[in-house]
């Protein structure tokens, strides 16, 4: 089935409505063909639609549109392609998927399961906004200019076993809250910008991994970086807060990252001195030299407590030290 629009608005409409409850139980199958043109406005647009299936192939939109737009949408599960090595894009829209809330009172979407995608030769790929629970099962996310773009708007959007090729921006930017990227696969790396809280790599393999400054609480484990599959060097660049690292393997080197930094010393300053563990990680501390009358434990910021010999700073844990001749302090 091929659905063209030779005009303007919405090539293939399935609407709810802008008020009420909406609608639920529709099906559609087969993946017919959605054309829009440059006039066009989405390619399927979706509005206060539940419980539903949903197979489409979409193969042009407006410029700057998306090629599948869902609006305060619940509970479905969504095929949808949109691959210019499938036959080509008659025109290419700004967006692939864009999953947002309903415009008349900003409920968000929720809960929607998109399955197998393949959204290609776009300039942005999937963008996750106003939404919660959104989930991707497999599929492709390749040959854009970005891959995905989560806003901070949107809360647990997970991707499961998602391939990011090719993509010759950012294969993803989130700002989201509590993002997960698990089993995976990236040419170049996931990226986590300035709003990210809480987001996730679990296992996968990737190049790169990247970390911006004003992400915070991020926690990438058990997947290899420095993959060998793609050309060249990765490395993980983290410049946010509180990351955690836990069995992160080189696959160049054999090596796993379980730390935020390197071992380095830091001058102690003036008495009485303190330091608190503000990484993501365990921080194993070693003071010696000088003259200390007093070296304490502070737990989350509470009471000094007397320690001795070698320990350990946990996340939010503080060091405290009272010396007439300033001690060194390592750490790693």
């Amino acid at each position: 089935v091929w659905l063209i629009n030779t005009g303007t608005g919405n090539a293939f409409t399935l609407d709810g409505g802008a008020t009420g409850s909406g609608v639920y139980g529709l099906k559609i199958t087969g993946y017919p063909r959605i054309y829009g043109e440059t006039t066009s406005s989405n390619g399927i647009y979706c509005r206060s639609i539940y419980r539903s299936h949903i197979e489409v192939s979409v193969r042009g939109a407006g410029t700057t549109f998306s090629g599948g737009r869902f609006e305060w949408c619940v509970s479905n599960n969504i095929w949808f392609i949109m691959n210019f090595n499938e036959g080509g894009l008659y025109t290419t829209p700004a967006r692939g998927i864009t999953v947002t809330s309903r415009a008349s009172d900003n409920l968000e979407s929720g809960w929607n399961n998109f399955r197998n995608i393949e959204t290609s030769g776009l300039p942005v790929g999937v963008v996750v906004d106003d939404a919660f629970g959104t989930k991707f099962f497999g599929g492709a996310v390749q040959a854009n200019t970005d891959g995905a773009h989560i806003t901070p708007n949107s809360s647990g959007t997970v991707f499961y076993g998602t391939d990011f090729e090719a993509n010759s921006g950012n294969d993803t930017e989130d700002a989201g809250n509590c993002t997960q990227f698990i089993g995976c696969d990236f040419d170049d790396g996931p990226r986590f910008i300035t709003g990210a809280l809480g987001g996730k790599v679990i296992s996968g393999n990737t190049k790169n991994i990247y970390i911006d400054s004003g992400a915070k609480d991020c926690l990438i484990s058990g997947c290899d970086y420095n993959w060998q599959l793609i050309a060249g060097v990765g490395a993980i660049t983290d410049n946010g807060t509180r990351t955690r690292f836990r069995d992160v393997r080189n696959a160049g080197t054999d090596e796993l990252y379980d730390k935020p930094r390197a071992r380095e010393a830091i001058t102690v300053g003036a008495s009485p001195f303190t330091y608190t563990n503000t990484s993501g990680n365990d921080e194993i501390i070693l003071v010696y030299g000088g003259t200390v009358s007093l070296l304490a434990l502070s737990r989350f910021a509470g009471d000094p407590m007397p320690v001795t010999g070698q320990y350990i700073l946990r996340p939010r844990d503080s060091i405290y030290i009272e010396y007439s001749a300033a001690p060194y302090r390592d750490w790693e």
